[in-house]
């Protein structure tokens, strides 16, 4: 039915788009906090709960979401020096 286009940083967008068939609509929001702030909130809550993970992103979610980038890289082509290391 349609998707989401993200700004040029993936790990810090501050914008993005609908897109449904011929029909966009874009949003821009302002970013308050540093980047990764969310996740090292979330890192010190699970140390001082004693978790060895977090209930919201799970090792296995992490996983899957690394091994969806990984095949999608591979899909178009983009390497990194360290690849294969």
């Amino acid at each position: 039915e349609g998707y989401l286009e993200t700004g040029p940083s993936l790990s810090r967008p501050n914008d993005f788009t609908v897109v449904k068939g011929a029909a966009r609509r874009s949003e821009e929001f302002e970013l308050t906090d540093a980047p990764y702030a969310f996740q090292l909130r979330e890192v010190t809550r699970c140390v001082q709960a004693g978790l060895h993970e977090s209930p919201a992103m799970p090792l296995a979610h992490t996983l899957a979401t690394m091994r969806l980038f990984d095949e999608v890289r591979r899909q178009v082509g983009v390497t990194y020096p360290n690849d294969g290391a």
